[in-house]
């Protein structure tokens, strides 16, 4: 994520252009000790080190002082009441914007934290709202040392219109519903959550990306199947806001098997060519297409198109029909009559050159041969499976994953999260490591040759939130719903589902420090966080 910015021109000999980010100030007071604590960050919450605060009254400047590496600065109040109100004030650089915050109270207020939850695995569309996607749910966690409950957030978009406003109840958490403005596009929006505090808790400022997508439709033009022939299925795909959708990736099932894929041109259109169906009757077919995020574009499926078959029309032809498979079937035993005959008289050619005295030598190498020639070739890979890598959290393609077999590597996904077939020639039971780097590996056991579908489907979970995850599935079992786990800490939900003699507070600080930690994440160690919770989910299921 990149700050907002903006371009200042400085009119000169030659002109420069100066983009500076947004710099937020925060106070608290502290009369006990006669101080104020200020500090310095950009509109992300990121410390600004360094930079020189200003504490003024009306007539003069009484302090200044420079932040630290946490962008904190520390003023001593004056002995005597100011003259007017009090203001600390960064007079910005290069780099950040002005910033000022007016000190209208000099009694303690406790420093006030907002923190969103939005549901990532629901789509939020920009247009098209109907019944329950008319609005979009937002949960909001207020925290403080004075509690939470009683604030009024107000939650605005980025010209500063309010979209929708809450009180926070007795844990602190509010609900706030609301339809995008006008002004907002599909992809990446900016929306600032407010609260203007009370006596006893400061005023807080939070600033977040909102993700919209648009809808996805598909127009599909009349066809005829029949029997016997390809069929010929077209239609164009568009966004209901950008229109014409170009390189759109599209995949055609029919009965729940993966037929064909393909990609839309320019206008949006695409066309499928489906082989022949052999037999009459109603196929049911589906059309998929899994979105774009980079251009805001939502998923679609289409699963209601129905390929009508019908029967043979007279009778003329339905003899034609079945006299064919009965011609064919003839000469396959007439050309294997004449294969047996020539192999034959081959195999006894060669015995008597071996046996000129007209020994007789009990001779199988005209059987094996004729075995050889008349058996399938074998094919290669014995009809293994491709693979497509996911990412359980969001089901996201993963590229780069690798798949081996007892230490040899076979294949590895693209950008769509695919292999290609697996080069094994061998039959009989095979075991599979599937890995990639940032995601737990797995195992699966493989039977070839292959009787199931052509595409098997794997989800992997990422190192640093599989422990999480783990954590979120225990507190279902014990009975806990998951949309009020949503704006819960780690340690809160603990807590909430700890049971008498449990102490969870070690095992919960380590999975903070590989959620929340700068470094790569250890995969031995997110290995055996898990399995400590599975062990505890397996106990709470044998309990009850």
């Amino acid at each position: 994520m990149t700050p907002r910015a903006f371009a200042q021109i400085e009119t000169s000999d030659a002109p420069n252009l100066r983009v500076r980010a947004r710099s937020v100030l925060a106070v608290e007071v502290n009369p006990a000790e006669r101080r104020l604590e200020a500090r310095l960050t950009d509109e992300f919450g990121r410390a600004i080190a360094d930079r020189t605060l200003y504490l003024e009254d009306p007539r003069s400047l009484l302090q200044m002082e420079k932040s630290d590496r946490l962008g904190r600065a520390s003023f001593d109040l004056p002995k005597r009441p100011p003259k007017g109100e009090l203001r600390i004030r960064f007079k910005g650089d290069a780099h950040y914007d002005e910033a000022e915050r007016l000190i209208d109270r000099l009694e303690p207020r406790v420093v006030t934290t907002l923190i969103p939850s939005l549901d990532r695995k629901r789509p939020r569309f920009i247009d098209g709202f109907e019944g329950e996607d008319r609005f979009i749910p937002l949960r909001v966690h207020a925290r403080s040392t004075q509690g939470g409950e009683g604030l009024w957030i107000t939650l605005k978009d980025e010209d500063g219109a309010i979209l929708g406003r809450a009180e926070t109840d007795a844990l602190g958490r509010a609900l706030i519903s609301f339809r995008p403005s006008p002004r907002m596009r599909p992809g990446e929006n900016r929306i600032t959550l407010e609260t203007d505090g009370d006596e006893k808790r400061s005023p807080s400022h939070l600033s977040l990306v909102l993700t919209l997508d648009e809808r996805t439709e598909v127009e599909l033009r009349p066809f005829e199947a029949d029997r016997g022939e390809p069929l010929m299925l077209e239609g164009v795909i568009r966004g209901t806001w950008s229109g014409p959708i170009d390189r759109a990736p599209i995949e055609l099932s029919i009965e729940g098997r993966n037929v064909e894929r393909t990609h839309s041109g320019p206008d949006g259109a695409f066309r499928f060519v489906i082989p022949a169906f052999d037999a009459p009757g109603v196929y049911r077919a589906a059309l998929h297409y899994r979105g774009d995020e980079a251009k805001g574009l939502g998923p679609l499926s289409l699963t209601d198109i129905a390929i009508e078959i019908p029967r043979l029309g007279s009778a003329a032809r339905r003899s034609i029909l079945v006299l064919i498979p009965i011609v064919l079937v003839l000469l396959g035993f007439f050309a294997r009559s004449r294969l047996y005959s020539s192999l034959e008289r081959r195999g006894e050619e060669g015995r008597r050159k071996k046996n000129p005295r007209g020994l007789e030598v009990e001779d199988r190498g005209t059987q094996t041969s004729l075995r050889a020639r008349l058996s399938p070739r074998r094919r290669f890979g014995l009809n293994a499976p491709r693979f497509r890598l996911i990412e359980a959290s969001g089901g996201g393609p993963i590229e780069g994953g690798t798949i081996r077999s007892e230490g040899t590597f076979l294949a590895q996904t693209d950008a769509r999260g695919l292999t290609p077939k697996l080069p094994i020639p061998e039959r009989g039971h095979h075991r599979l490591e599937i890995e990639c780097e940032g995601f737990l590996g797995t195992t699966i056991e493989l039977e070839l040759p292959h009787r199931g579908a052509d595409l098997l489907e794997i989800a992997l979970e990422r190192t640093r939130q599989a422990p999480s995850r783990a954590l979120i599935r225990l507190a279902r079992s014990r009975g806990h719903r998951e949309e009020a786990l949503q704006a819960l800490s780690h340690r809160e939900i603990a807590q909430a589902i700890a049971r008498e003699g449990e102490d969870l507070n070690a095992l919960i600080e380590a999975i903070d420090r590989l959620y929340y930690g700068e470094d790569a994440p250890d995969t031995k160690e997110a290995i055996q966080l898990r399995a400590r919770i599975e062990a505890l989910e397996h106990r709470s299921g044998s309990v009850t």
